[in-house]
């Protein structure tokens, strides 16, 4: 038996080898124990000249050989590891001049390889081609310059991402939904967050939907949804939840309709302006139920008209500006088949009511008029079913009592 001394410098390993034992004769194996722990940990196979050529390593001490390094005239050329330990190598390098070349993976261990990487003449990787496995995922194929990651493309059965990348960084991303080599959708980020998508849902090769975001939320959506190359919808959005939508419905480039969501109350409200921002129309919802609509005189600023509705969508209640008055004089109130059973009207603008016409049946049965303007009627008229008046009260004394009746 010979006892040597030797170091072995491995790729990727310094190994110190205190004590080797020949196990054959003529010297061509020789078994170690680098850690001196009463176990072989190495095995060294020597060819007649006493030259290495293939070097088996136990590297995580469980007495089973997990990485073989091949040599040719002193130098590595092969290396072949077993990751996971059970018995089948998964990953082999190709090495040339102390320089890795190649490397293949079975990254999934099925005794295939899937992850093929190629080096250049400095040992950085220039190409990585992944396949997709049994499982049928990507294809991915990732190219660096320098060693650096500079793109990344994800080949499926239906479509392709391309990703570009700066700084190890995702700079953009080009997703191909049809494999037709044009991307209908491109992502744009900023320091890996995505801050901006374009979408171009018609492939007609012109980008139509626009989203917006800030610290990677959603902050805004524009649409061409006309397809014409200028906007004609948008979206707001507040920590990641829509607040406003505004549309230009009739493509004369302002936006005349706004629809704000007040997520507070689980409503939100519509607003329709004109051309010149000026508002025309809103209306408040409430559980997707309009509860309340206003249209407004554009010039003057005023509504003209407000209705209100209940928790089913009927009409209750509506105000409106008679007459060209400047507020809201007339008031319909209506019973739950949105019938009117009561109008209450300010005929002289004061802010107090002091006309009220009475409904039974969609017909008017009876008038009150406050003629002092004390806030109490003082004359009364009925009618009949041909809408003919039958009696008249008046109040002489504003007492709040007839004084005097007439019979038509």
């Amino acid at each position: 038996m010979i006892l040597l001394k030797r170091i072995y410098i491995i790729y990727g390993l310094l190994c110190f080898v205190a004590t080797i034992a020949s196990a054959s004769a003529g010297g061509r194996m020789v078994e170690q124990d680098t850690d001196r722990d009463g176990r072989v940990d190495q095995i060294a196979h020597l060819n007649d000249s006493d030259d290495l050529v293939l070097l088996e390593i136990d590297t995580d001490r469980d007495g089973r050989m997990d990485t073989r390094q091949h040599y040719q005239k002193g130098d590595g050329v092969r290396i072949e590891r077993d990751t996971v330990g059970d018995g089948a190598f998964d990953i082999l390098t190709r090495w040339k001049k102390g320089v890795p070349v190649s490397r293949e993976e079975d990254t999934d261990h099925d005794g295939q390889m899937d992850r093929f990487t190629e080096f250049d003449d400095r040992g950085r990787p220039v190409l990585m081609r992944e396949s997709g496995g049994p499982a049928g995922g990507p294809v991915r194929i990732s190219r660096f310059k320098n060693g650096t990651l500079v793109t990344v493309e994800e080949i499926f059965p239906d479509r392709s991402v391309l990703t570009r990348f700066r700084e190890d960084q995702p700079e953009i991303q080009e997703v191909d939904e049809d494999r037709d080599g044009r991307p209908e959708r491109t992502i744009v980020f900023d320091q890996g967050a995505i801050q901006k998508e374009t979408f171009d849902t018609n492939r007609d090769n012109r980008p139509d939907t626009w989203r917006y975001y800030e610290a990677g939320l959603l902050t805004r959506i524009e649409q061409d949804r006309d397809h014409d190359g200028t906007a004609d919808a948008e979206r707001i959005y507040r920590d990641g939840s829509l607040v406003r939508s505004n549309l230009d419905e009739d493509g004369d480039g302002y936006f005349e309709t706004t629809v704000r969501e007040d997520h507070s109350a689980s409503g939100r409200v519509m607003e329709m302006t004109d051309s010149q921002g000026r508002l025309l129309e809103r209306r408040e919802y409430a559980d997707e139920v309009m509860r309340k609509k206003e249209v407004f005189d554009a010039g003057a600023g005023l509504a003209v008209l407000v209705e209100e509705y209940g928790p089913e969508g009927r009409i209750i209640l509506s105000r409106e500006a008679e007459n060209g008055s400047t507020g809201l004089n007339l008031t319909w109130r209506y019973d739950a088949d949105e019938s009117a059973v009561l109008a209450e009207k300010d005929t002289d603008g004061d802010g107090r009511i002091d006309l009220w016409h009475h409904y039974e049946d969609g017909r008017i049965i009876r008038v009150e008029e406050d003629r002092n303007r004390d806030g109490r009627p003082d004359l009364w008229e009925y009618y009949n079913s041909d809408q003919s008046v039958v009696r008249r009260e008046k109040d002489l004394d504003f007492d709040g009592t007839a004084d005097i009746q007439e019979r038509f």
